[in-house]
């Protein structure tokens, strides 16, 4: 639970949310390109969405006219910080406060989570949601009840509603149900009732979607034979990790180590493998997708690394080593951070030719 230092993460969020509202660009930025992007013209020059049912791309661009823009842009920074203390939540939950504190500084503190937060409403809602889902899972796991596994699926189950693509995080919640229930099969009804919940916001969804649609097909969609294939991974999988090396540094290394250990361990295997299931499928898509690697689809798995990176840390020993780690670790992540931090800056202040946000309201 947070404890003491709890309180500290309130003026974190309120100075978090005024930095990026004074870094909110004043128009859409964001790129078209990637398996995220949102409908793509075919050849007869009609739009059709990718990789998403057609009745989840009526709900969507329904939503993107229903709602003012001024709404959906401010939106960004808002759902941000909410993510931030979403993972503030997850990481006390597990580790303490004073940990959690360090996970949200952490990812206060990263260029990338904030520039593609205010890109697009769409990735920084699925970080948010997916926080959000793994904490009622974490709760649900301590003590399991009915409503929190009911929430975390309705969380579960907005996702591909935000970002269709996101679907492959599905089998991170698979990972998690299914390690739990090979623990004990005495908690099928925690699965059920996730269930429930997964589905009746993608029920609603293409019930609505499909009446907006006038009854049309639900694969509708580009080909995604030529889009996506193996050879682009090997391209693609240098670019990606020197990206995301450069610009979270320790945090993916130690992230990524802390889901494989927590793998390993049986208290902890399915959070580990859930973990892994939320961070690793979405990262070969992007890999395998024609275009340049975008970072859109990786968001939500950047506060997911950090809470790994936290937790492992957290149950270092001795305390010696374990401070040490923490330094180095921080050292590193500003040390990066920093010069990230005044590209981004830079880049905000330099006009932009108008673009279009294909990706959300």
């Amino acid at each position: 639970m947070p404890g003491r230092l709890g309180w500290l993460i309130v003026p974190l969020l309120a100075g978090y949310f005024l930095l990026l509202a004074w870094q909110l660009p004043p128009r859409d930025t964001a790129p078209a390109a990637g398996p995220v992007a949102a409908p793509a013209a075919t050849e007869g020059g009609a739009a059709s969405p990718p990789l998403h049912p057609r009745g989840l791309a009526a709900v969507r661009l329904q939503a993107a006219r229903s709602w003012p823009a001024a709404v959906a842009r401010w939106s960004r920074p808002a759902l941000a910080t909410l993510a931030v203390l979403l993972l503030f939540l997850v990481v006390a939950e597990g580790a303490g406060g004073a940990w959690g504190l360090l996970a949200a500084a952490l990812l206060v503190t990263m260029p990338a989570f904030g520039e593609q937060a205010l890109a697009g409403t769409a990735p920084v809602a699925v970080a948010a949601l997916l926080l959000l889902a793994l904490w009622l899972l974490l709760l649900w796991d301590d003590t399991p009840t009915f409503p929190r596994a009911f929430f975390a699926g309705l969380a579960l189950g907005a996702l591909p509603i935000a970002q269709p693509a996101t679907a492959v995080l599905a089998l991170g919640v698979l990972a998690f149900f299914a390690v739990t229930l090979a623990d004990n099969r005495r908690r099928w009804r925690g699965l059920l009732a996730a269930a429930l919940g997964v589905c009746l916001p993608l029920a609603l969804a293409l019930a609505l979607g499909w009446r907006a649609a006038d009854g049309g097909s639900a694969t509708g969609g580009e080909p995604l034979g030529d889009r996506f294939a193996w050879s682009h991974v090997a391209a693609h999988a240098p670019l990606l990790l020197h990206r995301l090396l450069r610009e979270t540094g320790g945090v993916l290394v130690l992230g990524l180590g802390g889901m494989l250990g927590m793998s390993l361990h049986p208290r902890t295997r399915n959070l580990g493998l859930a973990l892994l299931g939320f961070v690793l499928p979405p990262a070969l898509l992007v890999m395998a997708w024609s275009a340049p690697p975008d970072l859109r689809l990786l968001l939500p798995g950047l506060p997911l690394l950090v809470a790994a990176a936290a937790w492992m840390l957290s149950g270092v020993q001795p305390r010696q080593l374990q401070v040490a780690l923490v330094v180095a670790m921080t050292a590193l992540h500003l040390a990066l951070a920093v010069p990230a931090a005044a590209d981004w800056v830079e880049r905000a202040t330099v006009p932009e030719s108008p673009t279009v946000d294909l990706e959300a309201p």
